[in-house]
């Protein structure tokens, strides 16, 4: 479980370009599931809105509440 906690949050220890290109990357896997989800006409799911996330807010938030408690 350390492992794959690690691997989830071990970004954040990267330096910044990385961190910052793989938080884009993950943000846009994210987006387009909510995409698919609005298309299907189901819910969409948090984080995954493209038209009301705040990126910099949304990575102040999992720094803050899964970073820093998982640690």
């Amino acid at each position: 479980k350390a492992c794959i906690k690690a691997a989830d949050i071990g970004h954040t220890c990267l330096p910044w370009d990385q961190h910052y290109e793989l938080s884009l990357r993950l943000s846009e896997e994210f987006f387009k599931q909510g995409d698919l989800e609005k298309e299907l006409n189901v819910p969409i799911s948090p984080l995954c809105d493209r038209e009301k996330v705040n990126l910099p807010q949304s990575q102040l938030g999992f720094i803050d509440y899964i970073v820093r408690v998982g640690v």
